[in-house]
């Protein structure tokens, strides 16, 4: 029997593929924590995807001849409540691991307790560096390219179209912030203390950033880079346009939703503004063209439970789906938690959804420890994303 709950007001999003307790046997169960609450609920369309495809994926043969069961509970975007979840999870419902909790601080408050325990965090929604060193957390790995290698993207980028930059950073005061900054300090070479002219940090619980972007205007600024939540990025880019501030303003991938940052800040104020990407995006015309967009659209309308299929972070929980069927699926019948992060150390696909040119790939033969490394620069233009150049591979230089 299949059954598939929603349970919001419960603070608790529950798929199950197989509910009987004979079935047990037959289920793969892994779990997650996602903010379907607070302040960055706008990421809890990827829990919401993830579950959409699951649910797909059963219906035509699971993993090996098993069900795939996600339990999915809400964090509240808050240490603390993710802690507490994750600990359900893992002691309650005895998942075999952790897929896809997103943001740098919920990760980094469960992944001591998942390390200590032996049970797998696997493609933590993140990509601060700490995320990405087995030698300190061998059940941990991250998903998202790492900020300090988007950092150094945005730096070529500004150097190669702008003659005298005078830079503003907007920046959260976490790890995830920090990484950013120093590659972006790093590609920017020796000048960059000379080129920054305003860097200012913020805090998740901050009400707005109005006056970082006016420090970065009174600075005299032309080019304003803007890491953040979609929530902030768009008071940034609504504050720009009502002060008439029009510097080159780059966004990092964390915030390229067009639902989820663009829209809420105006689409007509949104105009020109660069960013990198790994995912396709779903809105494009010319994408919905192909055949692989038409899979993916199928799915999430006839699975997704209303949810919106051009937003991008529907294709982010879509991708880190298929990436960890691929795993299991990798793992034959040895689904122990070691034989998995054995898999996730040494693997290679290249799933729908992902842009051209970027393939999800590990190896520990070669050292390749995270498994997204490349962006693809994109610009809006009118109502949509316009990819510019080729994708672009930049390691990390802190693993």
């Amino acid at each position: 029997m299949k059954t598939f709950l929603r349970h919001l007001s419960a603070a608790v999003v529950l798929f199950a593929a197989a509910s009987s307790a004979s079935a047990q046997d037959d289920v793969i169960k892994l779990g997650q924590t996602m903010p379907y609450s607070g302040g960055a609920s706008t990421y809890s369309i990827i829990g919401r995807s993830e579950i959409a495809y699951f649910e797909w994926l059963n219906d035509n043969g699971g993993i090996n001849g098993r069900k795939v069961e996600l339990i999915s509970l809400d964090d509240n975007w808050t240490p603390a409540k993710a802690i507490e979840q994750t600990r359900r999870l893992v002691e309650g419902e005895g998942v075999l691991a952790i897929v896809g909790s997103i943001g740098t601080a919920v990760n980094s408050a469960i992944m001591k307790y998942l390390n200590d325990r032996g049970v797998p965090q696997l493609f933590a929604g993140t990509g601060t560096s700490i995320f990405n060193q087995p030698d300190k957390f061998p059940w941990t790995i991250g998903f998202n390219p790492p900020y300090d290698a988007e950092g150094e993207v945005l730096a070529k980028y500004i150097l190669d179209n702008v003659k005298d930059p005078k830079i503003s950073i907007l920046w959260p005061n976490d790890d995830s912030g920090k990484d950013m900054l120093a590659g972006l300090k790093r590609g920017l070479g020796d000048r960059a203390d000379e080129m920054i002219v305003n860097a200012q940090n913020f805090s998740a619980t901050d009400v707005s950033v109005d006056s970082q972007i006016l420090a970065g205007q009174a600075a005299g600024a032309n080019v304003q880079v803007t890491h953040a939540l979609p929530k902030f990025a768009a008071q940034a880019i609504a504050k720009m346009y009502d002060i008439n501030y029009k510097p080159l303003h780059l966004m990092t991938s964390v915030s390229a939703t067009i639902s989820g940052t663009l829209k809420p800040a105006g689409l007509d104020k949104s105009q020109g503004i660069i960013t990198t990407f790994f995912l396709a995006d779903p809105s494009n015309a010319e994408f919905q063209k192909t055949d692989e967009y038409k899979k993916y659209k199928s799915i999430m309308d006839q699975y997704g439970d209303g949810l919106d299929s051009n937003e991008t972070w529907a294709a982010y929980g879509y991708v880190v789906a298929q990436i960890t069927e691929h795993i299991l699926k990798q793992a034959g019948e040895d689904l122990s938690r070691e034989n998995i992060m054995k898999q996730v150390r040494n693997f290679e696909i290249d799933p729908d959804m992902l842009l051209t040119g970027i393939v999800a790939r590990t190896s520990e033969a070669d050292k390749k420890i995270a498994p997204l490394t490349a962006f693809q620069i994109g610009r809006f233009e009118g109502e949509t994303w316009v990819f510019v150049g080729e994708a672009i591979d930049a390691q990390p230089k802190a693993q």
